[in-house]
């Protein structure tokens, strides 16, 4: 991800290129979100990315027998610094693209709308997004529970209709 994508102001980041359409988007971030990509920009700077076109993370290059970084090409090997920080933190089998699942699981589980789950994760249907769901017993108890008070209120409401109703025809004296 090049510097210019990010725009910290509006709590976002810009997805340019895609192998998509739908891929192509802009990303609302999240406190916690727009927090590690302050911190990734602290240490990009610190690394000596500050141009639109530098990279976020920038690799680490062999150049003429030394190594450095080089804030023009992005990092190519992921594998074993994740591995390394999947064990670390204790969850050693975890793939960056389950990251991809839990947060969409996590925003149908919050009630996002379709349409803009569609867009944030820069799905073109209902199809591809319902692939990356695993919606928790958590939730679909919390699902049963909410339809079940809803259900209630909706008796409870008629039920006074109705004794509202009874009431006015026995003042006036009819017979039911």
């Amino acid at each position: 991800m090049r510097l210019k994508a990010i725009d910290l102001s509006a709590s976002e980041i810009r997805i340019a290129k895609s192998k998509t359409a739908g891929g192509v988007r802009t990303i609302a971030l999240s406190g916690d979100a727009s927090e590690a990509v302050r911190a990734l920009l602290e240490r990009a700077r610190a690394l000596g990315s500050m141009q639109p076109e530098h990279r976020l993370i920038p690799a680490f290059v062999t150049k003429d027998r030394a190594r450095h970084y080089d804030p023009a090409v992005a990092t190519k090997g992921w594998r074993t610094a994740w591995r390394k920080l999947t064990v670390k933190a204790g969850m050693k089998g975890l793939r960056g693209h389950d990251l991809r699942h839990s947060w969409v699981t996590s925003h149908a589980e919050a009630g996002t709308p379709q349409s803009v789950l569609e867009a944030q994760a820069g799905h073109l249907s209902k199809r591809m997004s319902d692939h990356y769901k695993h919606v928790s017993e958590r939730a679909a108890h919390k699902a049963a529970q909410e339809l079940a008070r809803v259900k209630s209120e909706q008796r409870a409401a008629a039920r006074a209709k109705f004794d509202s109703v009874q009431s006015s025809v026995q003042t006036a004296g009819v017979k039911l």
